[in-house]
């Protein structure tokens, strides 16, 4: 696993230094690190890069708007915090509860993100992730390299808990094949 670490941290090296050596990685996280959401576009979101096996992705995110948990079924990811700090939880699949749209996950991270940290989103580490900015806006690299022969949709995972108890909250609802508003 040090080896997998020292590797990743090489790579946000590298995706860093690619994304502040040009004048329009430069506009784009500008753009990002000021951007204010609206209901049809609640994250800043732009492809950088995106073929049949990854898509490298920048991602502005506003501290009033959090992403809610969801997967990304077949791909790895990586994320880098850029700018900012963002909350991630990651979780995994616990098991199927009584209900076919409820689950059950079990909690696998809670971090602090802080500029240069980055999270890895795969079966090992939680399938499941959401994020949240703190602190104003916060921006990063998100790259998903796409693991399985197609593409499946996503889905989003709601508490199925009353508002705010939502932290420990063990049971789901699952929206299958839903699309983020602006593509995450």
């Amino acid at each position: 696993m040090r080896d997998l670490n020292a590797r990743v941290k090489e790579i946000c090296r590298e995706l860093r230094a690619s994304l502040d050596s040009t004048p329009s990685g430069m506009r784009s996280r500008a753009a990002a690190s000021a951007f204010m959401p609206s209901p049809g576009e609640p994250v800043y979101s732009q492809t950088l890069s995106e073929d049949s096996d990854h898509r490298l992705t920048l991602v502005g995110l506003h501290e009033t708007r959090r992403v809610p948990m969801h997967d990304h079924p077949d791909m790895v990811g990586l994320l880098l915090v850029i700018d900012g700090r963002i909350h991630s939880e990651q979780c995994s699949f616990s098991k199927q509860a009584g209900q076919r749209a409820v689950v059950e996950l079990a909690p696998c991270a809670d971090r602090i993100l802080e500029e240069d940290d980055f999270a890895i989103v795969s079966s090992q580490t939680g399938s499941l992730h959401s994020l949240h900015a703190l602190d104003g806006n916060a921006v990063c690299l998100s790259l998903h390299l796409f693991t399985g022969p197609q593409r499946r949709p996503q889905s989003w995972y709601f508490p199925a808990a009353p508002h705010g108890m939502d932290r420990d909250c063990k049971l789901w609802h699952q929206l299958k094949n839903r699309r983020f508003p602006n593509g995450i």
